[in-house]
């Protein structure tokens, strides 16, 4: 029957049932779409004469028929289809539903094998996905293959030593999950058995054999709130969007009832519906987020049939178009780009395209949500490359323009780039280092077998950047504190762009730029919803990182005041110091940190910072000069400790300070 004969309806009705597909039909179809791999392609509700079959492969006339939930209606059981379409020379295949819920690996191996039989021409032999080992027993792993050369379905991953179960590793760890293990006997008996999926990050990073997070996603096409009140009587549920969050073995799990979503233009969140399993696929961000793993069973499924391949082959795609995904919700463009960076993937064909196409969508997002992701993308893998991403996409113009101000900002002759791209250099450059640097000098043996921080080239000379772009800390290293140093990195020149001039000599010069940074650094950290705090200490990085410029010896009273005014940032500041220091041009840099950590380590251990404090507190300086309350005693006080810093009133020596004080009084200028 030729297609333009087809009656309208026929063909509306097919292609009707391609998008309600029952479960187990899903099931089979995501096992058999994977072949298209190998040179074997399977369509669904393929038409027949006047018939519409479930699956078909045309090479071999071979229709492959879902007893008991057939979209053919009555008619599947009826002897003269059956005849009419065998007549017309065509292999009827018939599965029942049970057999594709039990096991849809083996459903889908016999099928392979009858097609096989029947003149398919895989273009590898083809074999059970179930037990595929490589080459001599050592496998390629996920993510060996070219990205172009697209593999079968593969469950073989070796571990990273080369040995071991690989994925199998991995999945059986999460099944084993204390809080897993207590969902799965906890719901055994009831109708929860067989319905519940882990999703999402979780399968995800078993399959890559990549540490586990203590959070967990659960997705079932029962009712999610209800499983919550019978998981733990304390659960939070939300009912506009059908979940519920519970706290179980010490473990956040999201309980979510599968669902449809659709999207307001104004906000990014969304109204939505119970629906199926697959529905509830489609509408995630990523196909690697999509994988499932079933509670009771263990059995891995793959509802769109390519979110393996994609984890196979590092490719970051949207189950749907782009487009559509990052308009619907914005916060997932920076989820791109960090789960780029922070899985080593690449993006999906046009993909980068919507990003740029979309980045104005941002401006619907709360700065909350974007402060968590970019905090994220700052404190994984290659937070300076992440962050050139986010510019070129056009991801920071509604949030953050004073980043892209610093774009094009020539800095004269001491630099070799423009502001925006020394930054990323100190960004890299505080994330190059897995240690700390260290305060106090290291032993000879310390030293031995460990590069030091200052990169040198083989003439001698310090290299403007310590590794290569993009080298930086790897996820999982980073703390609070190192989000408080990459902050500062990113913002130790932000008023660069404002603070510019040329002198008369033709010289490039940023008066004040630091202190008028500090300022700047301390509104966006508040802006961005950085806690008062980080702030508070980003700004008192950026206001220090200019303080050792023009210095040739480090004196002891200076020395003091250093460790007294950075306080709990020395360590940062003198990381940030050593990072912009590496970031200047070839030859420029004269700062040498072990005279500084030497000079320290010797204050530190000779005078105690808390023995650097005023002898005399307010209320003896009052009584002493009777003067009132106020402003002036304040000052009188930070006086007094200048003069222990510098040397000239011993610590806790109240007689000295005495004496000093009346000298205070007696040279305050008169009001």
């Amino acid at each position: 029957m030729s297609k333009n004969r087809i009656p309208p309806e026929l063909l509306a009705r097919a292609r009707e049932l391609r998008k309600n597909l029952t479960k187990p039909e899903v099931f089979l179809w995501n096992k058999m779409r994977s072949w298209s791999s190998q040179g074997v392609h399977i369509r669904r509700q393929h038409i027949i004469s006047t018939y519409i079959v479930d699956f078909a492969h045309l090479p071999t006339k071979t229709a492959i028929e879902v007893d008991g939930m057939s979209h053919a209606g009555a008619e599947q059981y009826d002897l003269a289809r059956s005849t009419i379409i065998s007549n017309l020379g065509w292999k009827i295949v018939r599965v029942g539903n049970d057999e594709i819920l039990q096991n849809s690996d083996n459903v889908a191996i016999s099928i392979a094998q009858l097609l096989c039989h029947r003149g398919a021409a895989f273009t590898k032999n083809f074999v059970d996905p179930t037990d595929h080992p490589s080459h001599e027993g050592e496998g390629q792993g996920w993510g060996d293959s070219n990205p172009e050369t697209i593999k079968p379905i593969s469950t073989d991953h070796p571990s990273p030593g080369g040995e071991g179960q690989g994925w199998r590793d991995g999945v059986s760890s999460l099944l084993n999950h204390p809080a897993i293990r207590e969902i799965t006997e906890k719901t055994k008996t009831t109708t929860y058995k067989n319905n519940l999926y882990i999703v999402g990050g979780a399968v995800r990073d078993a399959l890559l054999n990549r540490e586990p997070k203590n959070d967990l996603d659960i997705v079932t096409e029962l009712d999610a709130q209800s499983l919550a009140k019978l998981l733990d009587q304390k659960a939070h549920i939300y009912p506009r969007f059908g979940t519920a969050m519970i706290r179980i073995a010490n473990t956040n799990v999201e309980l979510v009832t599968a669902r449809k979503e659709s999207y307001n233009a104004t906000s990014r969140k969304p109204y939505t519906e119970p629906a199926t399993l697959l529905d509830d696929a489609l509408r995630r961000d990523f196909t690697c987020n999509t994988l499932l793993l079933n509670l009771h069973t263990g059995e891995l499924i793959d509802l769109l049939g390519t979110g393996i391949i994609d984890l196979q082959n590092k490719i970051l795609r949207t189950p749907l178009d782009p487009a559509e995904t990052f308009h619907d919700d914005p916060l997932r463009m920076l989820r791109a780009v960090r789960f780029k960076h922070q899985l080593g993937f690449e993006y999906s064909e046009k993909l980068s395209e919507a990003l740029t196409q979309e980045s104005h969508r941002l401006s619907i997002i709360s700065q909350e949500r974007i402060r968590d992701e970019f905090t994220k993308s700052l404190l994984g893998p290659n937070p300076d490359i992440a962050l050139q991403e986010l510019l070129d996409f056009g991801l920071l113009n509604s949030w953050a323009p004073e980043l892209k101000a610093l774009v094009g900002v020539e800095q004269g002759k001491w630099h070799y780039a423009d502001v925006w791209t020394h930054t990323l250099h100190v960004v890299k450059n505080v994330t190059s280092h897995s240690e700390k640097i260290s305060i106090l000098p290291e032993s000879d043996s310390a030293k031995e077998g460990r590069e030091e921080p200052i990169s040198k080239n083989p003439d001698g000379e310090n290299t403007p950047t310590t590794l290569p772009l993009g080298e930086g800390l790897r996820e999982g290293q980073n703390t609070q504190s190192d989000l408080t140093l990459i902050l500062a990195a990113l913002l130790h020149d932000i008023a660069k762009p404002q603070t510019r001039s040329i002198d008369e000599k033709g010289d490039t010069r940023f008066f004040n730029h630091e202190r008028v940074g500090a300022e700047l650094a301390h509104t966006l950290c508040i802006r961005w919803r950085f806690s008062q705090e980080t702030a508070r200490d980003v700004s008192l990085l950026v206001k220090n990182h200019m303080r050792l410029s023009g210095i040739k010896k480090l004196s002891t009273p200076a020395t003091r005041r250093i460790i007294r005014d950075l306080g709990e940032q020395l360590q940062n500041w003198i990381a940030l110091i050593d990072a912009d220091a590496n970031a200047l041009k070839k030859g420029v840099r004269k700062l040498d940190l072990r005279e500084l950590k030497t000079k320290i380590a010797e204050v530190q251990s000779t005078q105690p910072k808390l023995n650097w404090a005023s002898p005399l507190n307010g209320e003896q300086i009052m009584k002493i000069t009777g003067l009132p309350p106020g402003p002036d005693i304040g000052k009188i006080k930070a006086q007094l400790e200048e003069l222990v810093i510098e040397g000239k009133i011993p610590p806790d020596d109240q007689e000295s300070a005495k004496d000093a004080l009346q000298n205070i009084i007696r040279n305050r200028p008169s009001k």
